[in-house]
């Protein structure tokens, strides 16, 4: 994209960190600026994403989905220089051939999973950088052929807390997988994140790696390596757009940075 002017972002000086504590491997990136980019959202009913990118780029266009109707949808699909789908309820298990897990899952909104379906499919089809927030990464998961688990304390032995007893955040670190674009930046053994989920990825669909495990082995990054499949996709477990520490804003700038 063109390039109007460079904003860097200040990272904090210091971030709360179990294990390794040494430098970041690489600067962190400059987040390029363009008036003619348009950011679509699924949902964001807080309103977080959106103050969270602006914060980064304050000249993006950025249109959430969610009650557009089929033509402004598609007009925006057309123009769309990056998608970002967001937390929210639970994806219908149907959707990854388990409909008897939907005993133990949440609510679920059938339009918002066939609206981020499309927007998926497109970014996939058009090669349009993609970033999954919480049941964003699970939903880009099963888009492409994965599964998820449908409870965290029914599935998983021993697990780590997701969210406390009354379905509020909470907080763990999580642990980077060597080797992939999560320690091309930070060179950290572990970093804190904020979790407020019961569900979460199972099976990885075709094409994608893990980029970090929490303690109870719950994948908590998900990306596509190979560029020639998709230039740039990206999930997180975790609500970057609500920490806004040094570690989220990076995952925001590589993000806008692969914008073209």
């Amino acid at each position: 994209m063109l390039a109007t002017t460079l904003k860097y972002l200040c990272f904090l000086s210091f971030i709360f960190i179990i294990g390794c504590d040494s430098p970041k491997k690489s600067d962190p990136p400059a987040v390029e600026v363009s008036q003619q980019s348009v950011l679509l959202i699924s949902k964001d009913g807080s309103g977080n994403i959106r103050q969270w990118i602006r914060s980064l780029d304050s000249e993006i266009t950025i249109v959430e989905c969610y009650d557009l109707s089929n033509d402004s949808l598609d007009y925006y699909l057309n123009i769309a220089n990056a998608i970002i789908i967001g937390g929210g309820n639970d994806v219908n298990p149907v959707h990854y051939n388990k409909p008897e897990y939907a005993e133990i899952c949440g609510k679920f909104d059938n339009y918002r999973d066939s609206l981020e379906f499309k927007m998926i499919d497109y970014a996939s089809e058009n090669k349009i950088p993609i970033m999954g927030i919480c049941r964003g990464q699970q939903i880009i998961n099963v888009a492409h052929g994965g599964s998820l688990i449908p409870d965290i304390p029914t599935y998983v032995n021993e697990f780590t807390e997701h969210r406390d007893e009354e379905g509020n955040s909470t907080t763990h670190y999580i642990l980077p997988v060597k080797e992939t674009w999560l320690t091309e930046y930070i060179q950290q053994d572990t970093f804190w994140v904020n979790s407020i989920h019961h569900q979460c990825v199972d099976r990885l669909a075709q094409g994608f790696e893990v980029a970090a495990y929490a303690p109870d082995s719950v994948i908590e990054a998900i990306y596509i390596r190979d560029k020639s499949i998709h230039p740039f996709t990206m999930g997180v477990q975790f609500h970057p757009e609500i920490l806004r520490d040094s570690i989220s804003n990076l995952f925001g700038a590589l993000f806008l940075n692969s914008i073209e």
